[in-house]
């Protein structure tokens, strides 16, 4: 075939040979999944590559280069003049991708000989743990458990004992019979909530039962929670069938990077595969996944930052935290304290800061104009001195105690109720 008999066919019959390779694609495909059936095991897979997913994408792919060769050629000005400025974008944001990934090799320095023979922390505890869901992005699995011995670099720690019930909460260990029950506390949060690396008795809502085991203590904390779990929570399950105890109250353990992960920041788009609730910002309420809301979007930036241009430029949003990010953690915090009271009436419902996680005088102002009770306990002690020691981010069972004695204290000065046992002034001085 001459050049311009192929020439002509493509700029005025593309469609015709986008036909062809359609035809081309799908006869493949069949044949391979044919191939696959008869070799295989019949999963549609082939090299872990799914077929049918394959064929889907390279249709698109060809469909969407035929429409802007199209418009190219045949289709009017303004569009013409938008679809050369896009490529030849493209083109300059390759040469900077290409210039990037120089300077990045230029600049990187092979591991030393200390790293190149430490040996990474394996986490079961982290992969093992969780199940996607359409309402909170991820959950703990229901009644699953797992002893687990850490080992980093030669050292064997502890084990540790995890273990959830059928609601996807952890369990809290009950030191004593279940007769003394008179209230119920729910705690909210994210790993420091759920207690990653430490056991079950070990976590910060077990710690507060030993302290006051009159209250039924629930774990509502996950790994990468947020404030718009605890809201997604309240606002689309009936938390009242867990307890038969409606007087209590909830609790939100907070640490700033809980900001980033209500925002969205985009590097917790990033890490997190954007499985976390959709916030509708307006009517503060959560509905579905981001991931799944806003596909585009979150594929985006997902793809963005492996670019050697990210690597470079460090691009993320946001670069600061402002006044409209305080307030918008401060109204989702706000609508979950109404959600829970629409369940449990007018208990308590407290903010704690968790210590270490200093907050700015604007945003505790903006907690306490909103009606929020906040416990600060930035202070409480240095968090540097309690952390895990093959995590070095996480609390230890110590840190988890002193921030339930407080708690225990805060509680019995607020509520006048003294631990089972002991007057009100022993109660508030602490445990014997």
């Amino acid at each position: 075939m001459k050049i311009s008999t192929l020439y002509n066919n493509l700029a005025y019959r593309p469609f015709s040979v986008l036909g062809f390779l359609l035809a081309g694609v799908i006869l493949f495909s069949i044949s391979t999944l044919t191939f696959e059936y008869c070799t295989g095991n019949a999963d549609g897979a082939w090299n872990n590559i799914n077929i049918v997913e394959a064929t889907y994408k390279v249709a698109a792919t060809l469909v969407l280069l035929t429409l802007i060769f199209y418009c190219l050629l045949r289709g009017p000005n303004l569009l013409r003049n938008f679809l050369v400025s896009t490529l030849i974008f493209g083109i300059l944001l390759l040469l900077l991708e290409g210039v990037c990934f120089l300077i990045f090799a230029a600049v990187s320095t092979s591991p030393s000989p200390a790293k190149a023979t430490s040996q990474p922390l394996v986490r079961p505890d982290w992969t093992d743990s969780f199940v996607e869901d359409n309402i909170l992005g991820i959950r703990a699995k229901k009644d699953w458990s797992l002893k687990w011995a850490p080992l980093k670099d030669g050292v064997l720690y502890d084990s540790i004992m995890i273990s959830t019930n059928q609601y996807s909460l952890r369990h809290t260990t009950s030191t004593v019979a279940p007769a003394i029950y008179e209230k119920h506390a729910l705690f909210f949060g994210g790993s420091f909530t759920y207690g990653d690396g430490v056991s079950d008795y070990e976590t910060l809502p077990s710690q507060f039962h030993k302290q006051m085991p009159i209250y039924q203590t629930y774990n509502f904390g996950f790994l990468a929670y947020s404030p718009l779990h605890m809201l997604a929570r309240l606002k689309h399950e009936d938390l009242t069938l867990l307890t038969s105890y409606k007087k209590g109250f909830a609790a939100y353990i907070y640490i700033n990077d809980h900001i980033d992960r209500t925002i969205p920041a985009t590097r917790w788009i990033d890490m997190t595969k954007g499985k976390f609730p959709d916030l509708d910002e307006e009517s503060v309420t959560t509905n579905g996944v981001f991931s799944e809301n806003s596909r585009l979007y979150s594929t985006f930036i997902r793809w963005f930052r492996t670019t050697y241009i990210h690597h470079i430029f460090r691009v993320d949003f946001p670069k600061k935290h402002t006044s409209e990010h305080f307030q918008l953690i401060v109204d989702v915090i706000r609508q979950s304290k109404q959600e829970y009271q629409k369940q449990f009436g007018k208990n308590d419902f407290y903010v704690i800061i968790f210590p270490g996680n200093p907050i700015k005088s604007e945003m505790k102002q903006m907690l306490q104009k909103a009606g929020l009770v906040v416990l600060d306990y930035s202070k409480l002690f240095d968090l540097d001195k309690y952390l895990l020691p093959f995590d070095n981010t996480h609390p230890n069972a110590r840190a988890y105690q002193l921030v339930a004695a407080q708690l225990a204290k805060d509680i019995t000065a607020r509520t006048k109720q003294p631990i089972p046992g002991r007057s009100i002034k022993e109660s508030i001085a602490g445990t014997k």
